[in-house]
């Protein structure tokens, strides 16, 4: 059974088209990076994945049913933001967030909720900070703590917006790395602007544009970047992948 089916999806905010005529299929345990310019619609489609928006036209299955009736089968981690420094909210509080229900949102925790949350940090390796206040956690141990949250909910498909656009390098890596470990149970989809790194760690990639280009596989080749990106495109290596977009006019 694929985690994922999408078939003829429409989206249009207003007027303005944002997503045509996507078809997309996902296996189980695949983990998929999304790339594609900003305003491309890469950030609506993920909403859609998971619940948030609904499509103008077209179908979304998780498993099979109807994502209205699985959406706890989905974790999802969105843009990094910000948290004031002297915001009094916890680790352990941000993580148990991800246990209210959309039905019930003043609801006390319960054994389960703090078993799961505390198994969450775990996983990402940020239980020894689950009594510090978030906002005094660098850029990576956030983005620790929000993956911690999706995972609360025991979900079979990860989802992430941008996960590092915000962490330096070496923490970059350092998460790569533990979504490939998450990876080994879960299927993962991911959104990001950094186009080497992305064909270094995922499995396949998926250039969305309005209109979505995807074969199955991690192969990224310039006709398919210029027909996302629109303008053109070099491909060079140094040891790891690079993308150099050439001068153009928007």
């Amino acid at each position: 059974m694929k985690a994922i089916e999408v078939k003829g999806l429409y989206f249009k905010y207003d007027e303005t088209p944002i997503l045509e005529d996507i078809n997309f299929e996902v296996e189980e345990n695949d983990f998929i990076g999304i790339i594609g310019p900003n305003g491309g619609g890469k950030t609506t489609f993920i909403k859609i994945l998971v619940g948030l928006l609904k499509p103008d036209n077209g179908t979304v299955k998780i498993f099979g049913r109807e994502i209205s009736k699985l959406s706890h089968s989905i974790g999802y981690v969105p843009q990094l933001f910000n948290f004031d420094k002297d915001f009094p909210i916890s680790v352990m509080q941000v993580v148990l967030m991800g246990r209210l229900s959309k039905q019930n949102l003043i609801s006390r925790f319960v054994n389960d909720d703090y078993n799961s949350a505390t198994e969450s940090l775990k996983k990402v390796g940020m239980y020894e900070f689950k009594d510090e206040l978030i906002g005094n956690l660098s850029g990576g141990q956030k983005q620790r703590v929000l993956i911690a949250r999706a995972l609360s909910v025991n979900p079979k498909i990860l989802i992430l917006d941008e996960p590092t656009a915000s962490v330096d390098s070496k923490a970059g890596k350092n998460f790569y790395e533990l979504l490939h470990d998450l990876n080994e149970n879960m299927t993962i989809i991911m959104i990001s602007h950094d186009i080497g790194v992305v064909s270094q760690y995922v499995e396949k990639i998926a250039c969305l544009n309005k209109n979505l280009v995807f074969h199955d596989s991690k192969e990224i080749s310039r006709e398919m970047l210029e027909a996302t990106y629109q303008c053109p495109v070099d491909l060079i290596a140094h040891g790891l992948p690079h993308r150099i977009l050439d001068e153009h006019n928007h």
